[in-house]
């Protein structure tokens, strides 16, 4: 059985979307389909290409059959990605048991053609894109997957249409292995000093660095706190960059971008996990994404068995519940997160409590197995 997975990647990327697809077409992989994903590289040679990918996603791509294009631009990305795909299926003919599709114009091109296919949406879209994604979601040849039930709520409030749709919040990989006291030092090692982590209680937040993330809340609790230790893993170098040279605290560390392979034991190795999000989130290209995301952050926070303090966002109460999982603070005051952040160091049994909930929800309900699993299920209905 066969899946064609539309991307609008360009890989290798430090994109949310580069990341999401890669892990959902591995989630196809678990449930024993072979994958076809269509992308687009800035790599020419395509062995090298690969295992680069690899590399940054510490081997989830080495099943994948990547149909990539070669472009040294990033713009248009999605727009070539699209018009390859559509050359590829008349040419080759093949038989595929599921076509997704997370490109906007591919889906475009099968709506006109009438091919069934899934169309993912993680964006209300504006202008005239508006009105294509009307006619791509009411399409009688299109089953539609969006991120959150707040997504769900907008689109069909500005299209004045109920439509059939998939609820799908983003994923993770379940982790099981536990690391000793010693492992975790030693993974910490490799981005911290060890006068810094001698006896810390260590806080890690992990993403981009654009507006509405929080970092600002970061730094008031890194001035609050001068016995816990702050780590910011991310960025780009600019921002980086950026940071770095304003900040005056010891106890606050902007470490940089780290591969998407090593994320995962660097957040085990910590003592909480910061998600301060706030009331208006940007992504790249400015789009404000608060009112309907579905972070995979969160679900990967949650994998890690770390407890999370979290923005109190509606949308986010999809997933996250107060005292029950996680922790959650008001969004933009400190004094919230000052308090929330002092709970957790001062009682171990209630962290124990939130990170194995945390864990336990997750497992159960968002693992990129399971997501890829309720895409076919929906394509099938």
């Amino acid at each position: 059985m066969k899946v064609l997975y539309v991307s609008p990647s360009l890989l290798p990327s430090r994109a949310a979307n580069s990341i999401h697809v890669i892990s959902q077409s591995k989630g196809f992989i678990e449930n024993g389909y072979e994958i076809d994903l269509f992308c687009q590289r800035t790599i020419f040679n395509k062995l090298k290409f690969k295992r680069q990918v690899s590399l940054d996603f510490d081997s989830l791509a080495d099943d994948i059959n990547f149909k990539s294009i070669f472009s040294p631009f990033s713009r248009l990305s999605n727009f070539l990605i699209a018009l390859y795909f559509l050359i590829f299926i008349f040419l080759k003919n093949e038989k595929y048991s599921l076509i997704i599709s997370r490109n906007f114009y591919a889906s475009l091109f099968m709506s006109l053609l009438k091919i069934n296919h899934v169309y993912e949406t993680h964006l209300v879209e504006k202008g005239i894109k508006s009105k294509i994604q009307k006619f791509i979601i009411l399409s009688p040849k299109t089953k539609v997957v969006v991120i959150s039930q707040k997504l769900q709520e907008i689109l069909e409030n500005k299209f004045k249409h109920k439509f059939d749709v998939k609820i799908l919040h983003d994923a993770a990989f379940s982790e099981s292995d536990q690391k000793s006291d010693y492992e975790k030092k030693r993974i910490l090692l490799d981005y911290v000093p060890e006068d810094k982590i001698h006896n810390n209680f260590i806080a890690g937040y992990f993403g981009h660095l654009y507006e509405g993330r929080g970092i600002e809340i970061i730094i008031g609790l890194a001035e609050c706190n001068p016995n816990t230790l702050f780590l910011v893993f991310g960025g780009t170098e600019d921002e980086i960059k950026k940071y770095r040279q304003r900040n005056k605290l010891n106890n606050l560390l902007f470490v940089g971008h780290v591969s998407h392979s090593k994320v995962k034991n660097i957040m085990q190795s910590l003592n909480c996990l910061l998600m301060p999000y706030q009331k208006s989130v940007k992504i790249s290209g400015n789009v404000d994404t608060a009112e309907w995301m579905s972070p995979m952050k969160m679900f990967e926070y949650m994998s890690s068995g770390v407890p999370i303090i979290s923005s109190d966002l509606p949308v986010l109460r999809e997933v996250l519940i107060d005292m029950n999982n996680c922790l959650m603070a008001t969004p933009d005051q400190l004094s919230s997160w000052n308090k929330a952040l002092n709970l957790l160091k001062t009682n171990s049994e209630l962290s124990s409590k939130l990170s194995k909930k945390a864990k336990l929800d997750q497992e159960n309900k968002f693992t990129w197995g399971k997501r890829a699993k309720q895409i076919v299920e929906l394509m099938n209905e």
